[in-house]
């Protein structure tokens, strides 16, 4: 019984146990480049954040069993 390159390999790749020969798309991924296109977007300052009363346990059962029945 003979296996596969890719078989044999075990990388994780999803069809690489199946025998699939997965050379040309290793290839292909891996002269992937990425361009920026356009003008570079503004820089914009974040608000800190505030800190904001978020329900739990009980009463946020109580909330949301409340917003279900629209009470």
């Amino acid at each position: 019984m003979s296996l596969h390159h890719s078989a044999t390999k075990g990388d994780g790749l999803p069809f690489a146990g199946l025998g699939f020969d997965l050379t040309p798309i290793r290839l292909r991924a891996y002269f992937i480049r990425f361009h920026l296109v356009g003008r570079p977007r503004p820089r914009v300052r974040m608000r800190a954040n505030t800190l904001v009363f978020a329900p739990f346990g009980y009463r946020l059962l109580v909330r949301l069993g409340r917003e279900i029945r629209g009470r």
